[in-house]
């Protein structure tokens, strides 16, 4: 009788593991697309400097702002990016659309001779990270022309600080490694603890199933634990952008 309530008892836990793995797997999906339009990671990060080093170039071999515009737009359109080891690639798709949307408009601006201040808000953007970027590298002109400061100094120091920051994230990125490793470990502890009391022949399974009281500490325990695992992410995530 013991061997068969065992033998159920890991059926049961069996077939929760499974359960528990499909919804985590449900919940990584819509969270990667809700936070797909705030977060941002390395891969995305990386194409801005490398946009603004190129324009950068440009101005400095001697090209109007006109035809930097003009070369880079070309270049945008006619490139096609053959890695394919992003950790995000629908983010980065995403941000080179945006840069592509940002160089377009900006040309057309130019073309017609107008300034290109404010020029980000009339673009719509699809990732944060985009808007944020295009408002402090269109910034850059408004300085220089009521200031009159070189605009190339301007974007190459803008560039210099965005790699700053890449590198910055990177940094805490693998800093923050071991706390999320260890957050997932103890998160799965609850499981062990029931499979080991299951294997040991005490039957946790039907206490928590078997019984009213059983039954709220079972609940007690998932509710503590999915708010522990959502605090340990709300925290890794606050340090992550650097807002603890």
């Amino acid at each position: 009788m013991t061997r068969q309530t065992t033998s159920n008892g890991v059926g049961l836990l069996a077939q929760l593991i499974r359960w528990l793995h499909t919804v985590r797997d449900a919940t990584r999906y819509r969270w990667a697309k809700l936070r797909l339009e705030r977060t941002a990671h390395s891969d995305e990060m990386e194409l801005w400097p490398a946009l603004i080093w190129q324009l950068t170039a440009l101005l400095r071999a001697g090209c109007s702002v006109r035809t930097a515009f003009e070369y880079l737009v070309a270049d945008y359109d006619s490139e096609i990016d053959e890695r394919h080891d992003f950790s995000d690639p629908l983010a980065v798709a995403r941000a080179r659309n945006d840069q592509r949307l940002l160089l377009r408009a900006c040309l057309s601006r130019l073309r017609v001779g107008h300034s290109l201040t404010g020029i980000e808000r009339s673009c719509p953007f699809t990732r944060e990270h985009s808007a944020d970027r295009a408002h402090q590298l269109l910034a850059c002109w408004q300085i220089s022309d009521s200031t009159g400061a070189a605009l190339v100094t301007l974007l190459e120091h803008y560039a210099a600080h965005c790699e700053n920051d890449m590198d910055a994230f990177e940094a805490r990125t693998s800093a923050l490694a071991g706390p999320k490793a260890t957050g997932s470990i103890l998160s799965w502890l609850p499981l062990l603890g029931l499979g080991l009391g299951v294997l040991m022949g005490t039957n946790p399974l039907g206490l928590l199933f078997g019984s009213i009281p059983g039954a709220l500490v079972g609940i007690l325990g998932i509710g503590l634990a999915l708010y522990g695992r959502k605090w340990t992410t709300r925290l890794v995530t606050c340090a992550e952008k650097m807002e603890l």
